[in-house]
């Protein structure tokens, strides 16, 4: 991470007229906090609406939802996931021993019952991979691009289940590489 780090900052060393990111830019060197901690690292925020009877459609939707992302800059995408780690086990928290509110001197419980996203941000929620040019494309099951208009009553296909998955985290691990198996790094 260190190392990763350091090449991002030192990018421009050697020349100094390329601007490789913002840490480069003039800006970045006014900057209160990178000013007086250079090594600080970047936590960039992206805020936006979207319509749920139509995403894409016109700002008037009644029924929106608003959208907080974020991106560590300075770190690569496979680290990311580590900082989704913290938020997952709070969740968890949550749901297994709710919350007592002392105004109202009662305890809320929590029930989770989805996790919505595409396949992109759940993959990153859970820690598979996101780039889809493996042929498996879904994180529920192994279907494959030829097998994706197929209705899935018409051809057999294993779930990703618990002990599945244990079993492919497992076998990562053992392997003690970047090796990417069937969308777990």
């Amino acid at each position: 991470l260190i190392k990763n780090f350091n090449q991002i900052i030192n990018q421009n060393a050697h020349d100094t007229d390329l601007m490789f990111d913002y840490r480069h830019a003039s800006q970045a060197k006014l900057h209160p906090v990178l000013k007086n901690k250079p090594d600080s690292l970047w936590f960039q925020l992206y805020v936006d609406e979207i319509g749920l009877t139509n995403p894409i459609g016109v700002k008037k939707d009644t029924q929106k939802v608003t959208m907080l992302y974020f991106q560590l800059a300075d770190l690569p995408d496979t680290v990311n996931s580590m900082f989704f780690e913290p938020i997952v086990q709070d969740l968890n928290t949550l749901q297994t021993s709710g919350i007592f509110i002392p105004a109202l001197r009662t305890q809320l419980n929590f029930a989770f019952t989805v996790l919505a996203g595409d396949n992109l941000g759940s993959n990153d929620i859970g820690g598979f991979q996101k780039n889809f040019n493996n042929g498996q494309f879904c994180r529920y099951c192994h279907i494959n691009y030829d097998q994706r208009l197929i209705p899935l009553s018409q051809i057999s296909h294993p779930h990703r289940t618990i002990d599945r998955h244990d079993n492919l985290v497992q076998q990562v691990i053992n392997l003690n590489t970047d090796f990417i198996l069937q969308g777990v790094l």
